[in-house]
């Protein structure tokens, strides 16, 4: 179990998305996050995913 789980993570550093790698693995993403700080993975700029902000007026 450990060599598919250690797999499947390896898939985050591939361009897998944390959630994917969760629903694969059939584990939370807060677990899987956890998993990969543990095993010191580089994790990618976070994305903001909000609505767009309006760009502010320069004086």
């Amino acid at each position: 179990m450990q060599k598919k789980l250690a797999g499947s993570l390896r898939g985050y550093e591939a361009g897998a998305t944390v959630p994917d790698l969760a629903a694969e693995c059939s584990y939370s993403v807060g677990t899987v996050y956890r998993l990969l700080h543990q095993a010191g993975t580089r994790m990618r700029p976070k994305h903001n995913h909000g609505p767009a902000r309006t760009p502010k007026k320069r004086s």
